[in-house]
């Protein structure tokens, strides 16, 4: 248990690791501060595009896999040109350590990234391939 100062008021918190099974100590660390900073912190959406030999190698089930270790939503899928777009959201210190994640991973196969940043839209819960 821990304590939030919201204001003059203090506000006991349980922390319930049991609820977030598949998520990694970056997401409870994000709860964490969440409660301790006293709100949410704004969301974010990355627009990534990896280039290298990225198609056949498992990167979009391997991201699928990683992805439920975050708080980010989004979409993963093979493109025409031999490229993988990575769309997620979240907030920004959350993607981009998935992001790390996703370079320790699979970096060998990765050539270039091209990083887009913009608002989350919100459209997207939880994380899937897109075909």
């Amino acid at each position: 248990m821990f304590h939030v100062e919201q204001g003059s008021e203090k506000v006991r918190q349980r922390a319930r690791w049991k609820h977030l099974p598949r998520a990694g100590v970056s997401a409870r660390l994000t709860l964490l501060l969440r409660f301790q900073v006293g709100g949410p912190v704004a969301r974010r959406n990355l627009d990534a595009i990896f280039h290298g030999t990225v198609q056949g190698v498992g990167f979009r089930y391997t991201t699928t896999r990683l992805a439920g270790e975050y708080d980010v939503a989004g979409i993963v899928r093979n493109l025409p040109d031999g490229t993988v777009q990575l769309v997620a959201e979240g907030e920004e210190a959350e993607i981009r350590a998935f992001l790390n994640a996703l370079r320790q991973r699979l970096g060998r196969h990765v050539r270039r990234v091209d990083e887009s940043w913009s608002d989350a839209s919100g459209r997207y819960s939880g994380f899937h391939v897109a075909f």
